[in-house]
């Protein structure tokens, strides 16, 4: 008696069935290290198996992780487990009312509102007004117009032009033409 065609397609459904069942399971082992590189030690078990790893965890630390088509990957980290964004938000709201000190800041370029400083070293400056409260010490100045009070020059002062109303000399030499309006003299030779 012939088979039905019903029959043998599910006879070969059966016997040619190609398809993988995967099974995925949950693991639990501590983060070591060998020879440079990390492995989880599986709960239960002395071998070091490699896995691929989708949180941080460092050496020692106790991670959960699955095993899925012979591939271990670390999903967790008891030890140390993520900040949820809650978390990161409070913290970020805490730290953005304290004010930070640092002993050393190196940087390219440095843009602020107000600087305040006990001692500054600045190899250019350019600078738009200036205010000196104390004492000013140059070794060498350029300046287009100066307005003073008091001026004391220790040596020499040249001159190529000078406006002067009121002028005291101990000695006076003068080596072209004067040219006076009015003039009081005690001595003359």
């Amino acid at each position: 008696m012939p088979l039905s065609n019903e029959l043998v397609s599910q006879f070969a459904k059966i016997t040619n069935d190609n398809s993988k069942e995967t099974r995925k399971s949950t693991v639990y082992g501590e983060v070591v290290e060998y020879d440079g590189k990390k492995y989880i030690k599986l709960d239960g078990s002395e071998w070091l198996t490699p896995a691929s790893v989708t949180t941080n965890s460092e050496v020692g630390d106790r991670v959960v992780g699955s095993i899925e088509n012979h591939t271990l990957t670390i999903t967790g980290n008891v030890t140390s487990p993520s900040a949820t964004t809650g978390d990161v938000e409070g913290v970020s709201k805490e730290l953005g009312t304290k004010i930070s000190e640092f002993e050393v800041i190196v940087a390219d370029k440095v843009d602020t509102d107000e600087l305040n400083a006990q001692v500054a070293r600045i190899d250019t400056l350019v600078s738009d007004n200036v205010t000196i409260r104390d004492t000013l010490t140059a070794n060498d100045a350029t300046i287009r117009d100066l307005t003073s009070d008091n001026v004391i020059i220790n040596e020499n002062l040249l001159a190529m032009k000078a406006d002067i109303v009121k002028l005291e000399a101990e000695n006076a030499t003068i080596t072209g033409k004067l040219e006076a309006a009015d003039a009081d003299i005690d001595s003359l030779q």
